[in-house]
């Protein structure tokens, strides 16, 4: 797999969640020569990794990363919990190298206030 080839997505591409629920970002492994590459064994928890940075370039810890796992396409899904509401920029890694297309700009919206 050749991190700076490999192309992030969002499923469905929708770039709109909400703080507290999960979200899923979709990772599209290639080769150097553009190839697809599917389910590599690897270990995938210490090769990607997430940041976010509001639009700006100020660092912003925003989310708890929960899993990494292959999917049955072949695909790499990334989920995470954004923990706060606004407007940021997700900056993927794959080896300490950014990914092609990152950082990719998404927002939070408030989650629901549940009184008790």
């Amino acid at each position: 797999m050749y991190p700076s080839a490999c192309l992030p997505s969002w499923i469905d591409f929708f770039d709109e969640s909400l703080a507290g629920t999960k979200t899923y970002l979709l990772i599209y492994p290639k080769d150097a020569f553009g190839n697809n590459v599917s389910l590599v064994h690897m270990r995938t928890e210490d090769y990607f990794t997430l940041s976010t940075s509001y639009s700006n370039g100020i660092a912003a810890e925003i989310f708890n990363l929960v899993s990494i796992i292959w999917n049955e396409s072949g695909y790499l899904i990334i989920e995470f919990t954004p923990t706060i509401a606004g407007r940021f920029l997700l900056h993927v890694y794959g080896d300490n190298q950014t990914l092609n297309g990152s950082p990719l700009p998404f927002s939070v919206t408030p989650g629901w206030l549940i009184a008790l």
